[in-house]
């Protein structure tokens, strides 16, 4: 089930699917498995610029997806992999989170404007979706 525009409580340990233009981070891109960041919102102070949302859980833990924009900064070990690759680093689980995350992202970044009016579109905050103030439309 996704919970969009939701955080995790501060200080909780959470698996974060960091994605921009259908890439996600992997933090240990060395390694023969695909790594996504295991943070605690503290520790990551980017979630709070970007859309986040829960996507689901994997191994015991919640998978929360955070929306990247050019400007975020994020260490330099880590490395943008795109998705495509990450099915070949992955279980069926993490990619199937991951993908789910890359088209919460596509959504999101093709419906801005209203089809009736024209309007700015405003995101849900009850479900995923979005709604314009004009017209009221969803």
């Amino acid at each position: 089930m996704i919970i969009p525009d939701c955080m995790p409580e501060p200080s909780e340990s959470v698996l974060w699917l960091i994605l921009y233009n259908n890439q996600l981070i992997d933090t240990k891109p060395q390694q023969p498995h695909y790594a996504p960041p295991l943070l605690t919102l503290e520790e990551l102070p980017q979630a709070k610029r970007g859309y986040t949302a829960k996507i689901g859980d994997y191994e015991g833990r919640a998978v929360y997806m955070l929306v990247a924009d050019s400007d975020m900064k994020f260490p330099t070990r880590w490395q943008w992999l795109p998705l495509r690759q990450c099915l070949l680093r992955t279980n069926e689980l993490l990619f199937s989170l991951g993908a789910r995350a890359c088209q919460i992202q596509h959504f999101l970044s093709t419906h801005k404007f209203c089809g009736r009016c024209g309007s700015a579109l405003a995101q849900s905050r009850d479900e995923l979706a979005v709604v314009c103030g004009a017209c009221k439309t969803t």
